[in-house]
């Protein structure tokens, strides 16, 4: 099998199991938060602490994602506090409602998830494990980035 060919089923594979897991998200975070500040508040959880390094991530604009985390510090899920190494910078961080509603949508939606693989034998479910970690060792590999 060619790069190429490894590259296309990727984009074959990947985007319905983001669709999964985005649709049990939703489900799961409503009417709290959107997918998109769900996935922010768990970006801050796994280190990303400033705007721009979301905005980054998500492939918006700084002004777009101030405005997404303004809507989460106003419901009392994110914190600004200035910076630790550059006082010019400002550091975000999930108060006690964030970590706990975060801690919750995801319990949820794992359990969501996880039922929809009740008709996989245990001999498939191994399979797709190893598969993942696989997968995620690779990822790795290419991206430098740990997931």
């Amino acid at each position: 099998m060619s790069r190429e060919a490894l590259a296309k089923k990727m984009f074959d594979v990947i985007p319905p199991f983001m669709n999964l897991l985005r649709t049990e998200i939703r489900e799961c975070a409503r009417p709290s938060l959107t997918v998109p500040q769900f996935r922010v508040l768990a970006n801050i959880h796994c280190g990303l602490i400033h705007v721009v390094d979301i905005a980054n991530h998500h492939g918006v604009s700084q002004p777009s994602m101030t405005k997404l985390i303004n809507n989460l510090v106003d419901k009392g899920l994110v914190s600004r506090k200035t910076g630790v190494s550059d006082r010019r910078m400002v550091d975000l961080q999930l108060t006690g409602d964030g970590q706990k509603l975060l801690k919750r949508i995801k319990k949820q939606a794992y359990k969501r998830v996880s039922g929809r693989f009740k008709a996989l034998s245990d001999a498939e479910v191994s399979t797709l494990i190893d598969f993942m970690d696989s997968a995620q060792g690779t990822l790795y590999k290419i991206t430098g980035e740990e997931s």
